[in-house]
């Protein structure tokens, strides 16, 4: 088991759903070894929030890659609880 200072990094990305793939969108335009660099992958899904996990060297690329897709960014944050507090303080979605 690796030590926490060893471990990769992570930033949580609360996301508009749609009905659009992000995911598709990132690999296109940024190709498959930066999709693999950015450890991107979809983490929950509610009612009108998908939430994803992206590396913070590669949160702008993310940023772009939503803005292609026309879905709004609501919270990046460093974890999930703290995510889902602000989500329900700031915009009233329960993650």
């Amino acid at each position: 088991m690796l030590k926490p200072s060893m471990r990769d990094k992570k930033r949580y990305v609360a996301v508009e759903k749609n009905k659009k793939d992000i995911i598709k969108i990132f690999k296109k335009w940024y190709g498959l070894k930066n999709f693999a660099d950015s450890n991107l992958k979809k983490m929950r899904e509610s009612n009108n929030v998908e939430v994803y996990r992206v590396k913070p060297q590669y949160v702008e690329r993310f940023r772009v890659a939503c803005m292609l897709a026309n879905k709004r960014i609501f919270l990046v944050s460093g974890t999930l609880k703290s995510l889902r507090k602000r989500m329900k303080e700031e915009h009233g979605y329960d993650i």
